[in-house]
């Protein structure tokens, strides 16, 4: 239970020592409110060595993006369809530097979650970048959970899942966040010998179930 974290969209219960059912919710419908902490609000606006408010270039990108929106969400819609539409996905663009990414415009699902926290924060609208496993289906690779990153801002009342490299606002079920720190590896325990785990799916419901 303590690699899975907890959410309005995510609900944990342990059957056991090494089995739990994971309920994932799609989309942003979540109705409890999960106000931010004092705290909170200011690790979640903070200029760091891996989100670079101080670029003078990111305030300008980010109001020019934002236009006349006030709402959250519509910020937050705003922001990541942005990236969804101007980064480049290229794997082999690796950056943690927010300033680095807006100058290239280019790299995968890391590059894109860290700079849409970073234009996200230098406008006042908290956000954090999370990592964990995503159901993608791929003619390469075939179909399953991959390593993945993604970010969540909040909305005055609870945090919105929001996925840039997709384009999704509100992020689909197909998400699984990890109790992990966010970095380009994704959790060194997810890479520590013998630590592995087996997904079932137990049901599938529609929106409106």
């Amino acid at each position: 239970p303590e690699v899975f974290i907890e959410s309005a969209r995510q609900r944990v219960t342990p059957l056991g020592e090494n089995a739990v059912r994971l309920a994932l919710r799609a989309g942003h419908l979540a109705t409890e409110r999960v106000p931010l902490t004092a705290e909170e609000r200011v690790r979640f606006l903070a200029s760091t060595s891996r989100f670079r408010l101080d670029d003078p270039e990111l305030e300008q990108y980010s109001r020019e993006i934002v236009g006349a929106a006030r709402e959250p969400i519509a910020i937050g819609a705003l922001i990541s369809d942005w990236i969804y539409y101007e980064l480049e996905y290229d794997a082999a663009k690796n950056s943690d530097r927010s300033d680095h990414i807006l100058a290239s415009l280019a790299g995968d699902c890391t590059e894109h979650a860290i700079l849409f926290v970073a234009l996200a924060r230098v406008i006042g609208l908290p956000a954090r970048a999370v990592t964990g496993l995503a159901w993608i289906e791929d003619e390469d690779y075939g179909d399953g959970f991959f390593r993945h990153a993604w970010a969540e801002f909040h909305d005055g009342s609870r945090w919105v899942s929001v996925d840039p490299t997709w384009g999704q606002v509100g992020v689909d079920a197909g998400h699984i966040r990890l109790d992990e720190p966010f970095d380009d590896t994704a959790g060194d325990e997810m890479h520590a010998p013998g630590f592995g785990f087996e997904l079932e799916l137990l049901r599938r419901s529609s929106l409106a179930d």
